[in-house]
């Protein structure tokens, strides 16, 4: 016997708990409009549950000065579950949270198991008294779960009223393998002032989507968490992972993606930064045959990326385009940068190899450690592009039959660099 429950809830102004669930294919669906909304979702121990379904929306909408934000908490345990997959005309989502003005929106999604999906999740804030959104987001201890789409949006009004000065945080946690994230977004549409804040734990293998586009760009073309405004910080640690593929843009001033730790193999992370002061920090990569791309855009930038644990045949390109720019990395292994030590000097430099730092601006700073052997790397200040002046590149390499190549562009440049071991080469042009 398959039992099919259907669940819906209109209401204004009131505090909701749907109820609990314990069969397969129960549908539910929220409607809550005026204020002070908040909904409990539990659809436990069954399969093929919906929390919206095609036509039927979840939606809370405070319209006027709620008290408090809304607040809904959605747990379904169990395979092939799902919430949120209708695109609602007008609203972009199917999971839709807006408050006019006053506290933010909050939603916590807690979905365990296998084949579960999340499609479309839209928290909006309006107004110049409207503060950030909050999600959580949690796949745990299954499968092929995917998470389509999450944006978190908040502006002031178009006639110029100063907008709220909070932005928003997202928190996202996928554990098991062959789970995907299509598009994580946090905006600010006429308030550039706010700092959004990302959070994302990734346990298992083959998560994510869609290789990098290439390390020049270090785009990604699936999987792409995307912050718009100032300050905005990100925490992304792939742990006891292999095969996961992330994106990361932040586009505004002063942004930090510092909390990065990867520990697996033949992981792919790529991150753009665009704008002025942005830092961005690899704190450990411990693994094999991973892909590693930074691109940052505008002025007194600072890069790092540390390879633990002796790791090998990890790929590496860092970006730097303005001045008074900082880029290090520091090695423990072998085989790393270049696919081929044969850097034959600075000639390949130019050519995009594997293993490069290149920065474009003026009074750049770069630094390079090595311990290993066979790993090979591209420094360069300066290009056709745009020469730079007083710049510096210091490095030392213990170890054998690894291969380094400087190119320093513009006056005043120094370059200054310690090997120890045999059959090293250097190739050094300014």
């Amino acid at each position: 016997m398959t039992l099919t429950k259907k669940v819906l809830i209109t209401t204004t102004a009131l505090t909701l708990s749907a109820g609990m669930s314990y069969a397969d294919n129960n549908e539910a669906y929220i409607d809550q409009l005026g204020n002070n909304h908040s909904a409990i979702i539990t659809q436990d121990a069954g399969s093929n549950n919906k929390a919206g379904s095609v036509g039927n929306e979840i939606l809370q909408r405070s319209q006027f000065t709620p008290t408090f934000g809304n607040t809904l908490s959605i747990t379904q345990n169990g395979d092939d579950n799902e919430v949120g997959l209708d695109t609602v005309p007008s609203r972009n989502s199917g999971f839709f949270q807006f408050n006019q003005s006053g506290p933010g929106s909050t939603a916590t999604v807690l979905q365990d198991t296998n084949g579960n999906v999340i499609g479309r999740v839209n928290q909006v804030a309006r107004t110049a008294s409207a503060t950030g959104n909050t999600l959580t987001v949690t796949q745990d201890g299954g499968d092929n779960n995917e998470i389509g789409f999450i944006s978190q949006d908040r502006s002031g009004s178009v006639d110029g009223t100063p907008a709220g000065r909070l932005g928003h945080t997202a928190s996202i946690t996928q554990t098991g393998n062959n789970n995907f994230i299509a598009l994580v977004r946090q905006g600010t549409q006429f308030d550039s002032s706010a700092g959004n804040e990302v959070t994302m734990l990734i346990v298992g293998d083959n998560n994510g989507g869609g290789s990098l586009t290439g390390l020049a760009s270090v785009g990604a073309s699936e999987s792409s968490v995307v912050q718009s405004g100032t300050s905005n910080t990100l925490d992304y640690t792939v742990d006891t992972g292999n095969f996961n593929q992330f994106g990361f843009l932040q586009d505004g001033d002063s942004n930090m993606a510092n909390g990065l730790t990867i520990t697996g193999d033949r992981n792919e992370l790529g991150i753009i930064q665009t704008g002025d002061m942005n830092e961005v920090s690899l704190a450990s990569i411990d693994g094999s045959d991973n892909v590693i791309g930074f691109s940052q855009t505008g002025e007194s930038n600072l890069a790092s990326a540390t390879i633990m644990g002796m790791g090998s045949n990890n790929e590496f390109a860092i970006m730097q385009n303005g001045f008074d720019n900082d880029a290090s990395i520091m090695i423990d292994g072998d085989d790393n940068g270049a696919t081929s030590t044969g850097l034959f000097g600075v000639a390949a430099l130019v050519g995009g190899t594997n293993g490069v730092i290149a920065q474009w601006g003026d009074m750049n700073d770069a630094s390079l450690s090595i311990t290993g052997s066979n790993n090979a790397f591209a420094l360069a200040q300066g290009t056709s592009i745009a020469n730079g002046n007083n710049n510096l590149i210091m490095g030392t390499v213990d170890g054998d039959d690894n291969a380094v190549a400087v190119a320093q562009g513009g006056d005043g440049n120094t370059a200054v660099f310690t090997q120890t071991g045999n059959g090293n080469s250097l190739g050094i042009v300014q």
